[in-house]
């Protein structure tokens, strides 16, 4: 196959570690190549250091100076430390040389706006670049590219944005998520355009938040480059699949480098956090993590407040917890980590009505091990436990019940995992596991799967779509849930400066050879019902004939008005755009899909639903967007307001042979708008949320394929 024909932009041929380190993954591909470095001549790189501290003052002021100065000195100081705490950063805020890969170059003289942002390329420099038959541009250079240089290349310019674009635009990348103590920090890889952080999303990801910014910096260059590589390959194999990333209105401040003040709060919050960790090593270990359990007859009615702590033995920290019941007990297989040795190896505890009993390991390693992952398998039990420092993913079969164990097959080799879960479903076996696509040992952040015929094969089978899931708020595994219907993948949340924030569940809806689909178990879409007392509980009478109480003043009114009360929640709703642009363009261009419940589904649901859109250029550019969702769904009330106004919440799952259709809604509603026969129209909920998903053929179906996809992406017209 032919490769791609790549060009680089830079800044000049001496690059940072992050540019550096793509081109050397181009070397070792098959699928493209960077054949040419694009060198955009800025003129910031002419003349003395005094020349240019003048120029930059006489642009842009000494308040602006001063604050761009401090800022580079808590940058250098804080990379001076951590090149010597990360072996794997002990370079990466060096500076390389790309003339060592004696790669063709062509000088460019963008013209560049007053603000010092926006880059325009003069025609004789396009004509250049046109000249030199390349497939796509990677943008690894300053400014804000605007003008017939987006369109030069059939696949466009695909470009970082240090952060999510929905929350993050602006600078510096990944400071302002540690200041503003976000819990994760994102990346997004997109198509250029002429609008700012506008153009398609290829690739979104998000990392845990560190507490220290230079090391949130280089984590996130440092991650975001694999996927970069990953996004181009795809493009070259013709195979590109984008995930869904629904354009949202930017409510944020654009950020810039942070003010003097900013920078001394940053410095003040650094400083205190540093102590903290110094005085709780210096005076005595904390036992982070502590295993507790709990009798239930339903994992869904736990209250971990009412739950028994096994207390952690000297010097150790208990964690991961898995039971497994025999006989008429549990055994609780649990991670036994020691301090003195760095090292954790499996204990197991016997767990009855009356407390529990430490029985002694049930496995040890050289290495560490944690999540003792249970399963069995046609009479045998057997146990993944955490294998990440020894490379692969290990299957382990108990020999003698519950502390006698032996290796029985590496089913992964040459990995880097955490927290494995694997189980049998529709015919196959599924891994479910937590990888680090980079050298970083990040497993908190993307949730790849592997499927296999048989449980004890050395050929598991890759899911297409991984990472499946790349957010550090719900990609790290817990566990399995199931109950008569459904499977629950148990997953880890971590938050600013925390690993193990919380935990959280989300319900497999779809898992096929193509498809993954879950969604979060909580509050949001969970239906919040009434106690039987508040069901039989009668109000006290106070002589009047109405009553605040009821639901209106006669008997016969049933109108919905109480937490449990369902009610009907009629859908019409139509939204229409309309854009127009003067352009002197005689190109023409259309392009129209329908998507919504066809066929039979859209009899039986009553549900109906369409998106067209059309672009057409004559002398002008005009753009028509309409969208419509009709039908009836029904919703539980949720909570009612001090003021009587009333939180709903309804979601409708239909599942045919075809695949898996669902409609949500939630909002706030007045009472006066509930009709006579408990009904309200979707146009009187305020705080609308209205969510129509599939997943499955159906939703394949609505979807354009990848030929259609990618004709857009390259298509210049």
């Amino acid at each position: 196959m032919k490769k791609l024909k790549v060009g680089l932009i830079v800044d000049s041929k001496i690059v940072s570690k992050q540019v550096d380190h793509l081109f050397q993954m181009s070397l070792k591909s098959d699928l493209y190549d960077i054949s040419c470095l694009i060198i955009q001549d800025t003129g910031q790189h002419k003349g003395r250091l005094s020349s240019k501290i003048i120029r930059y003052i006489v642009k842009n002021g000494i308040n602006k100076f001063i604050r761009s100065v401090n800022f580079k000195i808590i940058f250098k100081i804080e990379s001076f430390f951590i090149k010597r705490k990360k072996v794997i950063f002990k370079d990466f805020f060096d500076k390389f040389n790309l003339q060592s890969y004696n790669i063709n170059s062509l000088k460019v003289k963008p013209k560049i706006s007053q603000s010092g942002l926006v880059y325009r390329y003069s025609e004789e420099d396009l004509k250049k670049i046109d000249s030199l038959d390349l497939d796509l541009l990677i943008r690894g250079g300053s400014g804000i590219l605007r003008g017939r240089i987006l369109d030069i290349c059939p696949k466009g310019i695909i470009s970082f944005h240090h952060a999510d674009n929905d929350v993050n635009r602006g600078g510096p990348p990944g400071f302002w998520e540690v200041f503003n103590k976000q819990k994760r920090t994102g990346f997004t890889i997109q198509i250029l355009n002429e609008e700012l952080d506008g153009g398609e999303v290829i690739f979104k990801g998000f990392i845990p938040t560190s507490f220290l910014f230079t090391l949130n910096h280089a984590n996130l260059l440092t991650k975001s480059n694999v996927f970069l590589n990953k996004a181009i390959e795809s493009l070259a194999e013709k195979n590109f699949n984008t995930k869904m990333y629904l354009k949202k209105p930017y409510a944020y401040p654009l950020y810039k480098t942070p003010n003097i003040i900013q920078q001394f709060q940053y410095i003040k919050n650094t400083i205190l956090i540093l102590s903290v960790r110094f005085y709780r090593k210096l005076m005595s270990r904390s036992y982070r993590w502590s295993v507790a359990y709990q009798f239930t007859d339903n994992w869904k009615d736990v209250n971990l407040s009412r739950s028994i702590r096994i207390k952690n033995p000297p010097n150790h920290f208990l964690a991961d917890p898995f039971i497994w019941h025999k006989g008429d007990s549990h055994y609780c297989f649990v991670e036994d980590y020691d301090y003195k040795t760095k090292v954790g190896c499996i204990t197991v505890y016997k767990i009855t009505k009356d407390g529990h009993k430490r029985l002694g390991v049930a496995l040890s390693e050289p290495f560490h091990l944690s999540y003792p992952f249970l399963l069995e398998n046609e009479g045998e039990l057997y146990m993944c436990p955490g294998t990440n420092q020894s490379q692969d993913i290990r299957l382990y079969k108990c020999i003698d019940f519950p502390l006698k164990w032996q290796l029985e097959k590496i089913l992964i080799k040459d990995v880097s995992a955490s927290d494995t879960t694997i189980f049998y479903s529709d015919g196959k076996w599924w891994m479910l596991t937590n990888l680090c696509s980079s050298e970083l040992g990040d497993h908190n952040s993307e949730l790849h799967i592997f499927s296999s015929g048989n449980l004890l094969s050395t050929s598991w089978e890759p899911h297409p779509k991984n990472p499946v899931i790349f957010d550090s708020l719900t990609a790290r595994n817990g566990g399995i849930l199931f109950d008569q219907e459904s499977a629950y993948r148990v997953f880890q949340r971590h938050g600013w400066n925390l690993y193990g924030e919380a935990f959280g569940v989300s319900k497999i809806i779809d898992l096929t050879d193509s498809t993954y689909v879950e969604e979060v178990n909580n509050v949001e879409f969970t239906p919040l019902k009434a106690s039987f007392e508040e069901f039989t509980k009668t109000p006290s009478s106070n002589g009047a004939i109405y009553s605040t109480s009821s639901s209106g003043l006669f008997s016969s009114d049933r109108r919905a008005h109480k937490v449990g009360d369902i009610l009907s929640v009629t859908l019409s709703e139509k939204f229409t755009s309309n854009k127009a642009v003067t352009s002197a363009s005689g190109k023409a261009d259309a392009i129209g899909a329908e998507v919504g419940p066809t066929g039979l589904l859209r009899n039986f649901a009553g549900l109906g639903g369409s998106a067209s859109k059309t672009n057409s250029f004559a002398g002008s550019a005009s753009t028509n967007q309409s969208n419509s969702l009709t039908g009836i769904l029904s919703a539980t009330v949720v909570r009612v307001f001090p003021n009587g106004n009333l939180e709903i919440k309804g979601q409708k799952k239909l599942r045919i042979t075809e695949g898996t259709e669902y409609i949500r809604l939630s909002g706030i509603i007045r009472p006066q708008d509930i009709s006579a026969t408990n009904t309200v129209s979707s146009a009187k909920i305020a705080e609308a949320q209205i969510e129509y998903v599939g997943a499955g053929i159906l939703d394949s179906a609505s979807k354009p394929g990848w030929g259609s996809a990618l004709f857009r992406i390259i298509s210049p017209f």
